[in-house]
Order: C-alpha cells, then sequence, then structure tokens
C-alpha cells in the first residue's frame, strides 16, 4: 500500500509539475507578472495536494501543520503591512534607489524583530538543535 501511495504521490507532482509548467508558458506571453500569476494560481493547490496527501502518512492534524507555520507566518503578514504602509504612505514619491533600500533595511528588521518577539522559544530550540546537529550530537528535536 505504501508504494501504490508512493507512486500515486508522485503521478500527481507529475501533474502538477505539468500544469505549472503550462501556466509558466502561458503567462509568459505577459512578462514576469504573468509568470508571477501562474506560480501564484498553481502552486497554493500543489501545496493542499502535496498536505493532504502526506499527512495521513505522517499522521499529522492540520492545526500542528498550520502551528508550524506559524513561525514565517506571523513575521510575514506584520512585514508585509509595515513594507506597503512605507511604501504607499511615506516613500511614495522617494527615488526608486533609496526606496528599495529602506523597503529591504525596513522589511529585515520588521521580520526578525517580530519573529523574535513571537516565537522566541522556538528559535532559541532550532539555534540549539543546529548546534547539536553541527557539533556531531544527536539530532532530535
Amino acid at each position: 500500500m505504501t508504494v501504490a501511495l508512493s507512486v500515486d504521490f508522485v503521478i500527481g507532482v507529475a501533474k502538477f509539475a505539468a500544469l505549472l509548467l503550462t501556466g509558466f508558458f502561458v503567462g509568459s506571453f505577459w512578462g514576469a507578472t504573468g509568470i508571477a500569476a501562474a506560480w501564484l494560481v498553481v502552486h497554493p493547490l500543489f501545496s493542499v495536494y502535496s498536505f493532504t496527501r502526506v499527512r495521513k502518512v505522517l499522521d499529522l492534524r492540520g492545526t500542528d501543520y498550520f502551528r508550524a507555520l506559524r513561525l514565517g507566518f506571523d513575521g510575514a503578514a506584520v512585514m508585509t503591512a509595515v513594507v506597503l504602509g512605507f511604501e504607499w504612505l511615506v516613500a511614495a514619491d522617494w527615488p526608486p534607489p533609496l526606496r528599495l533600500f529602506i523597503s529591504i533595511a525596513l522589511g529585515a528588521l520588521t521580520y526578525g524583530g517580530t519573529t523574535w518577539m513571537l516565537h522566541r522559544t522556538r528559535l532559541r530550540q532550532i539555534v540549539a538543535w543546529l548546534k547539536r546537529v553541527r557539533g556531531g550530537g544527536a539530532a532530535a528535536a
């Protein structure tokens, strides 16, 4: 049964890869924006497909999965709001190179700060695990 599941999963992944490639080809007629749009449409569908298949094998509940994603999502959501607010409200008329530099710096600081404030304990656990792995210790989390 595991082999059949794996073969079915690989076939599904191949179908999504073909769909993504087709989306990229069609999107390329609109340049980088069209390719990005193809990614935005197909990739979430693939993520849902992958999660629904893998969670059964791993016995992973949806709430546990989304709790794990929060580490990146929280910082990304706050960073997006801060950078877009900065660009729309403050830097709309600034020269593009300065606007880009400040946006990148502001985004990095916001993401890092938000992630550190909300997930400090988890980040420390990850750093400790990395130190164990690099030092040759056990990799168990």
